[in-house]
């Protein structure tokens, strides 16, 4: 496994030493996916295990998985797991990045996950060791024009808008070099959030109203974007067209709000809200709040279409989806919202799992009677 052949996607940012160059060798663990790598777990089984944390596993098989491969872990004995050791140029740049911040002589420790290797614009997530075996940062890198755009939309949003407010790790740091690229956070530790915490997630979405300004649907660039991909898909839209002019108070918007990207630590109450690559300042409010439901209820659940159109009617009808939407001055729509973000979501990002049951719940939702106003 070693040698200077490129073997793992990772190393394009850390690549293999020529012959007669000096190199580290790294010892590891690899975990497959569908026959792509997934993640790069380090020898030592307690780094591993917090390693594997980087995956958001979505489905019940996926988070099955994840459990027992952490059980083996925990025991010393990653059963079925393939060694993966590699070789990095010594002066690699990227591999200086890492080192941000330690000591200098510190041994250098950190697990890979690798990403979505079908998503256009794939980076890596590399979470960085301290000498004592402390998850102390993660570097979110990549390569290459699709991974910069939406590296470039994270940024920028951790720039322009706090990261108190956010509720996300600050930005403290950059790595740029030629064509590569990575941006530097805090790591967090956290569980995903249950589902009876509804009210902690009511509060956090409603922080993210302006209730400062109100501004026309058709002056946000997610409904605006929403209306050019329906009307390229022939989808109903002349409830679409009715609150084009309709004012409400605008929401910070996640794009991917999902239980996966979320960490809470139960002990102080603390959320936090990672991945902000699809975040807007200024977006549709229950945007977020409904890809959130439908998401969980989909992938994690196996929930079908009468199931999820039912979960939805009754969400948007409970005291605190009401009182969410009465703040952000869109109560009177709300329903229509949540099919216009819905179709938002469906349109802009395809999903990867679950397609045909987002066709089957648009197909009912978009002509719902309290959606339509027919």
């Amino acid at each position: 496994m070693m040698g200077t052949s490129v073997q793992y996607p990772w190393q394009v940012l850390l690549p293999p030493p020529e012959a007669g160059q000096p190199g580290i060798r790294l010892d590891g663990w690899l975990v497959r996916k569908h026959g792509e790598a997934l993640l790069w777990l380090p020898a030592q089984p307690a780094l591993a295990r917090h390693t594997l944390r980087l995956y958001p596993a979505q489905t019940r098989r996926a988070r099955w998985a994840r459990q027992m491969l952490d059980w083996a872990l925990r025991l010393g004995r990653p059963l079925g797991l393939a060694q993966a050791s590699f070789m990095v140029r010594a002066d690699a740049p990227f591999l200086e990045a890492l080192r941000t911040g330690l000591t200098p002589g510190a041994p250098l420790r950190f697990g890979i996950f690798c990403g979505n290797p079908r998503s256009p614009g794939r980076r890596f997530l590399f979470l960085r060791y301290t000498a004592s075996g402390r998850p102390d940062l993660v570097f979110k890198a990549g390569t290459g024009a699709a991974a910069r755009v939406r590296w470039a939309g994270e940024v920028q949003m951790l720039r322009s808008v706090p990261a108190e407010l956010l509720h996300t790790p600050a930005l403290l740091g950059l790595w740029e070099q030629d064509s590569f690229f990575a941006m530097i956070q805090a790591y967090v530790e956290g569980q995903t959030p249950r589902r009876s915490e509804a009210a902690p997630l009511a509060s956090l979405l409603t922080e993210w109203i302006d209730t400062q300004r109100c501004v026309p649907l058709n002056a946000l660039t997610a409904w605006n974007r929403m209306r050019e991909l329906a009307a390229a898909r022939s989808f109903p839209s002349a409830w679409l067209r009715r609150l084009e002019s309709v004012s409400v108070h605008p929401v910070l918007f996640h794009g991917d709000l999902a239980p996966w990207n979320i960490r809470v630590q139960r002990k102080s109450g603390r959320w936090w809200v990672l991945d902000w690559e699809r975040g807007q300042r200024d977006g549709p409010p229950g945007w977020d709040w409904a890809y959130y439901l439908v998401q969980e209820a989909m992938l994690v659940r196996g929930w079908r279409t009468t199931q999820l159109l039912q979960m939805l009617e009754t969400w948007w009808s409970c005291p605190f989806a009401r009182s969410y939407f009465r703040q952000a001055g869109a109560d009177a729509i709300r329903q229509s919202l949540v099919a216009a973000g819905l179709l938002y979501h469906f349109l802009e990002w395809p999903p990867d799992e679950g397609s045909a049951r987002w066709e089957s719940l648009l197909g009912v939702l978009l002509t719902h009677p309290a959606v339509s106003g027919s």
